[in-house]
């Protein structure tokens, strides 16, 4: 039972030794907007109630519970850069206020009863903001879920080092984290997890966990700051549940969910805390075409009345800029597909681009939220490709590279939020073999990644960013 009493929580600019929160920084003369009670209030806010930070990519959730209490996450706010803030609540209804240091209004939202809140905002000097956050209602206990994204320049803090505590637990700092669970290498199926952090790969024991598998897929929910597995083929098809809490897997037991299968596609929906499947393929080599939800406890199937045909292998990412999953490819019954579909959380739509990549299978995509495109590489049409595209909601384009990962397929690529880098390992070279490179993406350029010590080669892993 919900308690009526005043919550608030702040998500706040990254502070300078020279200009914290309440010294009166300069800003802009011609951003302020008309106060209300509610804005001055914030007035009182101390750096002391700072309880992380948060970086542009970034989503985690922000819990209270008790009497009224401010509570802050960081932010530093380059110039001449969109800032794009959703943030939704479990329970309850969100009001927001972007703030300057001295507590100038620059924008608002207040949605209806139960909807996100969602704001944009453009800075054209450096800025350090505070976004203000209260349930409608002045609900006491209360979690709200935020993400960040950032397109023009970058934010330079990923903000990492700050983990205080208040009621209801530590912080999550989420971000500089990819995970790798599985595939196959030249001596069969895996069963270990990896992590990536930006620099090294290190291996992760647990006392449990998925069974050596292939063909499986990943998401990371946010919200819960779990990474939901499922399926995939061992010595058996598969269709089991796992998730990772950073530090060891828990099969989760589920009355109804999709059938055993492989080679289907997973996204994370940040906007509906759901993880979307969609597709893959059953013992009788039988494509699917449905679509299911995972809420954190239970499977839902969707009933669609158009969609993306059946079919494997193809690739989905989540566009949290548009609050849309982005399916591309694959195979059905006809063939090798190159078409583009976005799920809205109710129906699939077909979008249409003049150009756009080959129609292909056992490719890979992630989003970069901090240029709000999805990047898409590699894959098998006629043979292995090594072409870089990017889908910014309406059209795809070829990024030309000097140099980048060789032609591969079955592959896996995921995104650093705090390094702001998409990172890439393995897949099969054909001509060369099974690979055990890593790449990153920085929306310009490749970069290959050395480790003194990594997974092994490698085809048919599942990777994501945490």
């Amino acid at each position: 039972m919900r308690t009526r009493k005043k919550a608030w929580f702040l998500a706040a600019a990254t502070l300078t030794a020279a200009c914290g929160i309440g010294t009166g920084c300069s800003t802009e003369s011609n951003d302020s907007i008309s106060q209300s009670g509610d804005e001055a209030a914030l007035r009182a806010l101390s750096a002391q109630e700072l309880v992380g930070k948060l970086a542009c990519g970034e989503s985690k959730r922000v819990h209270h519970s008790g009497d009224p209490t401010y509570r802050g996450l960081q932010i530093d706010a380059p110039a001449s850069t969109t800032l794009s803030i959703t943030v939704t609540m479990p329970e309850g209804t969100p009001r927001l206020w972007l703030q300057s240091t001295t507590a100038a209004t620059l924008a608002k939202a207040v949605p209806s009863n139960g909807a996100p809140a969602l704001m944009t905002y453009t800075t054209t000097a450096a800025k350090k903001l505070v976004l203000a956050m209260r349930e409608a209602n002045y609900e006491g206990d209360a979690d709200f879920d935020v993400t960040l994204t950032c397109s023009g320049n970058t934010v330079v803090d990923a903000g990492t080092d700050a983990t205080p505590t208040e009621a209801g637990g530590p912080v999550p700092v989420s971000g500089g984290r990819v995970l790798l669970f599985g595939g196959l290498d030249s001596n069969g199926r895996l069963a270990n997890t990896w992590e990536w952090n930006g620099s090294s790969w290190t291996q992760r024991t647990t006392a449990n966990g998925p069974s050596a598998r292939s063909g499986h897929e990943m998401a990371y929910d946010s919200a819960r700051q779990k990474v939901v597995l499922f399926g995939g083929y061992g010595s058996n098809w598969l269709a089991d549940t796992w998730e990772w809490d950073g530090s060891s897997w828990t099969r989760r037991s589920t009355a109804i969910g999709p059938s055993a299968r492989l080679d289907h596609a997973m996204a994370y929906d940040s906007a509906r805390q759901k993880v979307v499947l969609f597709g893959g393929y059953n013992s009788r080599g039988a494509n699917f075409a449905d679509t299911w939800e995972w809420d954190g406890s239970s499977w839902t199937q969707l009933t669609i009345s158009n969609g993306p045909s059946a079919r494997r292998s193809h690739a989905m990412a989540y566009d949290s800029a548009r609050q849309k999953v982005v399916l591309f490819g694959g195979r059905d019954g006809s063939g090798r597909l190159a078409d583009t579909w976005e799920w809205d959380g109710s129906s699939w739509t077909q979008l249409t681009s003049a150009n756009g990549p080959s129609a292909r299978q056992e490719h890979a995509m992630a989003y970069d939220s901090a240029r709000q495109k999805v990047v898409l590489f590699g894959g098998y049409d006629s043979s292995s490709r090594a072409d870089t595209w990017e889908w910014n909601g309406s059209s795809w384009t070829e990024r030309t590279t000097s140099n980048g990962p060789s032609a591969r397929y079955s592959h896996a690529m995921a995104y650093d939020s705090a390094r702001q880098k998409v990172v890439l390992f393995g897949g099969d070279w054909i001509q060369l073999g099974i690979a055990a490179d890593t790449w990153e993406w920085d929306g310009s350029s490749w970069t290959q990644r050395t480790s003194a010590n990594g997974p092994s080669a490698r085809v048919d892993h599942a990777m994501v960013g945490m």
